[in-house]
């Protein structure tokens, strides 16, 4: 009879719970603000006061065949306090990324802000800064579409903690293969792009020297891509005052340019690579790392399948590669990364308004020129 009685009830439990899952979703957090854009793109703002003037900046995308998995873009433990351009930066760095993801929708896409933040000023920020985001339309023709790739891709912040304006150029491209990783390949690859680095380097720090010039500082490196970590960039910094933004945007990008359309010389290859050599033997110098720096190491070649080579034998296939490789082979290896015009290009400013710095369309204008030019 207990037996009896115990199935029933428990039966009785299970339509229970089955007939409430149909009809009741399962409640959401009442202290998280959940919206939805024009344009489909989700929004949830989750007010923490006990983070301390902290907040988190996150943007996600759905992707894959069923829209199972997850690509996202985080920006930590910012300093939100008494900083309303902090939140402004942070949103606009996260409106970059969604405007980074070509073939996205923006109803796969979602924005989430956690953090001491008021809810309403957030919200209002969202819909301002991502209201424009378009739904991508699959109706252009080849022609309209050769048309747009044509137009870089350019953002402007204002930051009212910079004395200075800093611009980044990024020629984005797919990273090196994880599986392939492992094979000499790999390293010939990141010989010619790390050449590639040294000559631009050198070039920027000549230029430097002369009046004309319209910045006070610039670098280029080989990295992950700022706004998406998937994908790695080739990218040119400079550093300016704000009134001479659109100088500095056009200078930095015609060397990238120069670079890519005609390439460097035998002469300055071989400075790079005997640079290259040098740095290989200063590691076997300072082989004595650190534990940290050992651990990272073999994460590295876990995580991401990188060389886990000992110094001396780094340097032995870095100087075989470095005397097979010439300056003929590291100029196609740039051009096959930035030959295609797309590039993507990030200004922050400070927020002065008595300074009449240039509009986002401004350099859009001036770089599409320049490229067809």
């Amino acid at each position: 009879m207990m037996r009896k009685s115990v199935i029933t009830s428990i039966a009785t439990m299970m339509v229970t719970v089955a007939s409430y899952a149909q009809v009741q979703p399962i409640p959401v957090d009442p202290t998280v603000r959940v919206g939805t854009l024009g344009n489909g793109m989700t929004y949830y703002i989750r007010p923490n006061t006990q983070s301390s003037g902290k907040a988190n900046f996150c943007i996600a995308r759905r992707e894959g065949a069923y829209l199972q998995e997850g690509n996202t873009y985080q920006i930590n433990n910012v300093d939100v306090s008494n900083r309303p351009s902090a939140v402004d930066s942070s949103l606009v760095a996260l409106h970059c990324w969604a405007d980074g993801q070509i073939a996205s929708l923006p109803n796969q896409q979602a924005i989430v802000v956690a953090g001491d933040v008021d809810v309403e000023t957030v919200e209002n920020k969202i819909r301002e800064i991502f209201a424009s985001v378009p739904v991508k339309k699959t109706s252009k023709t080849s022609e309209q579409q050769k048309a747009a790739a044509f137009i870089p891709m350019v953002r402007v912040a204002k930051d009212e903690n910079r004395t200075d304006a800093i611009t980044y150029i990024y020629y984005k491209h797919d990273g090196y293969p994880r599986e392939k990783r492992g094979d000499i390949s790999y390293l010939f690859h990141e010989y010619k792009l790390l050449a590639v680095v040294k000559m631009m380097n050198a070039r920027l720090q000549q230029i430097q020297q002369s009046a004309q010039v319209p910045f006070t500082s610039a670098q280029f490196s080989n990295g992950e891509f700022f706004f998406d970590k998937s994908k790695h960039s080739l990218t040119g910094q400079a550093i300016s005052s704000e009134k001479d933004v659109d100088k500095t945007v056009a200078g930095l990008y015609r060397e990238m340019l120069r670079a890519v359309r005609k390439g460097f010389s035998a002469t300055e290859y071989e400075q790079a690579r005997l640079s290259i050599l040098d740095d290989c033997k200063a590691s076997i110098l300072d082989s004595q790392k650190t534990n940290d720096a050992l651990s990272q190491d073999c994460l590295n070649h876990f995580l991401h399948n990188e060389p886990l080579a000992s110094a001396e034998s780094y340097f032995n296939l870095m100087q075989g590669i470095a005397n097979r490789v010439s300056v003929k082979e590291v100029n196609q290896a740039l051009r096959e990364i930035a030959g295609d015009n797309k590039f993507v290009v990030f200004s922050v400013l400070p927020n002065n308004d008595s300074v009449d710095s240039p509009t986002e369309f401004d350099i859009s204008i001036l770089l599409a020129q320049m490229v067809k030019g």
